[in-house]
């Protein structure tokens, strides 16, 4: 059974605005009140050196933040830990039982219980939650309807998971319909009027977009959502426009859509630039035509790596990314680098010598000519245990195929050959 959750409350005025400061200490962070941030931080405490670490480090970014020395507590069940906030508890790492006595002495109106409940423990003389929580459970759930189950969140005795919330576009727009719209040019025009907004309002705020989602909304409620994304940030709506252009095909109106929204998911400070030249730039033009490629299939180039050995010598990149110089290797290299290099039964004269004879999938080739052998060993460096060392050898077959070939393991009947790849 995996150990309960542990969060961070913290009371900060207007809560719900400060979700994206909030994003900065962990993704798992809700605003559960007006006035109260709750993050769920199980695993992410050593990264400050503890709990405390973290609770001291969030309390000095929050005091930044909004001023003053916001109160702030560490925990087990997120409901109690605001109820002792605001109870006057502040500054602590607490351990569940902690927790629990300090819950039992905190009076029941601090569980934000509506108030007529409140006046009805009240009236039966219960006023601290240490008092509610010693009386017969079932009595209670008839006297006072509702109230075990805020109880129960508030000592851990129910699961109350955290919702987690992401803070509201800072540049999105919609247009609503009052005819639903279904046909393709009109759903094309309402989204070319969205876009053009939208990148004036980005060129104003001298950003650009990086991921754009298109929600449209059918007239019976549901919602059809499209996402076009760039390697790139951009502003320009004929840009976006071709981009959307293929997923729309995607899109089912049915009875036709009553509201589309635009909004940026992921924007990158863009400066203005002359758009007139911006066009004609080469630079632009790839990456514009790199993002159209990529709504239709998989993008990457390759990166060399400082390393002998082969499987580890390339990596992707993204295909707007800048490769970065790297030495290339002094012997050729094949065209075509197998995945899973295929094995071979060799015949050579010398025990170290190239190989005369190759027997793939059971076919015999003759090979003319040869030129090798390229020791590599395997990376010092590298975990245990380490592959033998390999010998390569670029053949070249009597029916004219060239392959390049390679026997891990010492000379002999204990080597074992591959084929890794084709040369050009």
């Amino acid at each position: 059974m995996s150990p309960p959750a542990r969060h961070l409350a913290l009371l900060l005025p207007n809560a719900p605005a400060r979700l994206a400061w909030a994003q900065r200490h962990g993704p798992l962070v809700s605003a559960v009140a007006e006035d109260a941030l709750v993050w769920e931080v199980t695993g992410l405490t050593h990264l400050a050196g503890g709990e405390a670490g973290w609770l001291a480090r969030v309390q000095a970014d929050a005091a930044q933040e909004a001023g003053g020395h916001p109160p702030a507590l560490l925990g087990g069940p997120w409901p109690g830990l605001v109820a002792l906030l605001r109870g006057g508890i502040t500054g602590r790492v607490l351990t569940a039982e902690e927790q629990a006595h300090l819950l039992a002495d905190l009076p029941v109106g601090l569980l934000g219980l509506p108030e007529e409940m409140v006046q009805a423990l009240f009236r039966l003389g219960l006023r601290r939650v240490g008092e509610v929580l010693a009386q017969p459970r079932a009595p209670q759930a008839r006297r006072v309807p509702g109230l075990l189950p805020v109880l129960d969140a508030a000592v851990g005795r129910r699961p109350c998971p955290l919702s987690p919330q992401r803070p509201p576009p800072r540049h999105a727009l919609a247009e609503d319909f009052p005819t639903p719209v279904c046909t393709r040019p009109a759903i094309e025009a309402a989204l070319d009027r969205l876009l053009r907004k939208l990148c004036a309002g980005l060129l104003a705020a001298g950003e650009g977009a990086r991921r754009l989602r298109l929600s449209a909304q059918r007239a019976d409620g549901t919602v059809q959502a499209l996402v076009a994304g760039t390697g790139q940030a951009s502003r320009q709506p004929a840009h976006w426009a071709r981009l959307f252009r293929d997923k729309l095909e995607g899109l089912q109106p049915e009875e036709g859509f009553d509201r589309l929204r635009l909004e940026a998911l992921a924007v990158e400070p863009l400066p203005p630039q002359q758009e007139e030249l911006a066009e004609r730039a080469a630079p632009q033009a790839l990456a514009e035509l790199l993002d159209r490629l990529a709504q239709r299939l998989p993008l990457w180039r390759w990166q060399m790596r400082p390393s002998h050995w082969p499987e580890r010598a390339l990596q992707r990149l993204p295909p707007h990314a800048t490769p970065t110089p790297c030495p290339l290797p002094c012997q050729p290299r094949p065209v075509r680098l197998l995945r899973r290099p295929l094995p071979l039964s060799a015949v050579a004269l010398l025990p170290d010598g190239p190989p005369v004879l190759l027997r793939l999938h059971g076919r015999a080739y003759r090979v003319l000519h040869a030129t090798g052998p390229e020791r590599i060993a395997p990376e010092w460096w590298r975990p245990p245990p380490l592959p033998p060392p390999r010998d390569y050898y670029a053949v070249q077959t009597a029916e004219g195929a060239r392959w390049w070939v390679c026997r891990s393991g010492p000379p002999g009947e204990e080597g074992r050959w591959w084929l890794h790849g084709l040369m050009p």
